[in-house]
């Protein structure tokens, strides 16, 4: 078998999946709003930073802008993103795999991710994720790994000047894989190659401030955003976040992932690979000199999944770092310790593929939801509260009216093609937090909205209730004393209406 029949049996599997589970979006009131909203409104010229608040690295999100601006801003294109950077990702991960086992076993690895990273039933997902920079921040990082071990290989510098060009594309996506320049120093240190292809590096993030200082986004602006991005760090709901998701060390993480490893299940296996990588990459460094692929390889896939190391899960994140990780994990077995090499690593990649799709499958009880934008599968759940609410925006509100959806609700902006407020589309805890209710009282009587919704969603992991009855108390009286109630929208989930009053 050669690489082009493995790549064609990887795209065949990963479009069949597409086919079945491309429009399943599983928490429509999260993340995926901003991931949908925020490129339309950089195609309508609007600049980011400047004029959208927004608190994560910036290519993702002009890249996606770039696209809605030349195919449309349908649910359509967003799917082909995803669908696209996680065909490039899975190929990468499929020649990463062939470098360290053989093609069966780089195959068996590379499908087994297809259920458990592509299409796990979350928002993190790899086709509509809870933010597509992460996507394209893996997708860099692996490629960029890759040509790092092909420059290891061949000693040839132009391997080694697309690994700092591409990692530097991954840093102005997302921060998550930033540890690796660490790797790629080291490499190029020990190859003694000339200094000057760390340029490489900086020519996206140059390129960034380029595209953001032609739209007219000034140092002042991105100053100030990352400001924000330092506060928000340190804020007490992030903090709660991290502890809540067990991603931060713990007592309690050692043992979930202890009890992973003596009951292990399908929901639980991913407990302790985390620990397991970093007992692999402390081995490795004993064979430092015999075997240095084996250990930047362990190195590397201990230093891309620090975020979650106390608790990979699949559920919360835990998608974008397992790719390495595993191929990690399968690398140990099939060099040190499987005598049946391909068989054994073959036969546990298949149990992987066959146990996660399965449960795929199980959890795609979706409720098809048609939209002027195209067709979404949400849980049922979901299901009256967003047909009632899209309903009412369509046919009791004009497409010039301004429309806030508190508190990460733009999901509702994109589908009813309504314009939010670009300060306040996002007020989850933390950037609530992070902005003040001085701020966004401020800016709501600077700008007020035509009408605002609040949903009645609770936010457990960041240690709050309601908006209306927790941390957006401050917020709703104003609303209340500046605002008509004009109705209440669905039955367990709910949207409260409020209709500006003009005097």
């Amino acid at each position: 078998m050669n690489n082009k029949v493995a790549i064609i049996i990887i795209f065949i599997i990963s479009f069949i999946g597409f086919l079945i589970f491309s429009n399943n979006i599983y928490s429509p009131y999260s993340d995926i709003g901003r991931e949908l909203y925020i490129p339309c409104q950089l195609a309508q010229e609007k600049v980011l930073y400047k004029d959208i608040f927004c608190i994560y690295p910036p290519m993702g999100y002009i890249i996606n802008g770039f696209i809605v601006k030349i195919f449309g801003a349908k649910l359509l294109t967003f799917t082909l993103i995803g669908y696209v950077l996680s065909l490039l990702s899975l190929i990468a991960c499929y020649f990463i795999s062939e470098k360290y086992t053989d093609k069966k076993t780089s195959l068996a690895l590379t499908c087994a991710l297809i259920p458990i990273c592509v299409y796990f039933p979350s928002i993190s997902n790899w086709i509509t994720p809870y933010s597509y920079s992460i996507m394209y921040a893996l997708c860099a990082f692996l490629w960029s790994f890759y040509f790092l071990i092909k420059f290891l290989n061949t000693s040839k510098v132009k391997y080694i000047a697309l690994c700092f060009l591409l990692y530097g594309l991954s840093t102005v996506c997302k921060y998550e894989f930033s540890a690796f320049i660490i790797v790629i120093l080291l490499c190029a240190v020990k190859n003694r190659t000339s200094i000057k292809n760390i340029l490489y590096i900086f020519i996206f993030p140059v390129l960034c401030f380029l595209i953001l200082l032609f739209q007219k986004c000034t140092i002042a602006d991105l100053t100030q955003s990352a400001k924000l991005i330092i506060n928000l760090a340190q804020s007490h709901s992030v903090n709660y976040f991290y502890n809540y998701v067990g991603f931060i060390p713990s007592l309690e993480s050692i043992k979930n992932a202890c009890l992973s490893i003596i009951y292990p299940s399908i929901f639980s296996i991913f407990h302790s690979l985390g620990y397991i990588i970093l007992l692999i990459f402390i081995y490795s460094i004993k064979k430092y000199k015999s075997d240095f692929l084996f250990f930047i390889l362990c190195l590397t896939a201990f230093l891309s999944g620090l975020k979650v190391i106390g608790n990979i899960s699949l559920e919360i994140y835990g998608t974008y770092f397992l790719p390495l990780m595993l191929i990690c994990l399968m690398t140990f077995l099939y060099k040190k310790l499987l005598k049946e090499k391909s068989l054994i690593t073959v036969i546990l990649c298949l149990i992987l593929f066959i146990s996660y799709a399965c449960y795929d499958i199980n959890q795609n009880k979706l409720t098809s939801l048609n939209t002027e934008k195209g067709t979404i599968k949400i849980p049922e759940i979901f299901y009256e509260v967003t047909n009632q609410t899209l309903n009412y925006v369509n046919t009791s509100t004009n497409k010039d009216e301004k429309i806030i959806v508190i508190p990460e609700s733009a999901i509702i902006n994109f589908l009813t093609e309504r314009q939010s407020n670009n300060k306040l589309y996002y007020l989850i805890p933390p950037n609530n937090e992070l902005l003040t209710d001085k701020y966004i009282i401020n800016e709501l009587k600077t700008n007020p909205p035509d009408v605002i919704l609040i949903s009645n969603l609770r936010y457990n992991w960041y240690n709050q209730g309601s908006y209306t009855k927790t941390w957006g108390q401050n917020i709703y009286k104003y609303i209340n004393e500046n605002y008509k109630l004009e109705k209440i929208i669905g039955s367990s989930v709910q949207f409260y209406v409020y209709r500006r009053v003009i005097i």
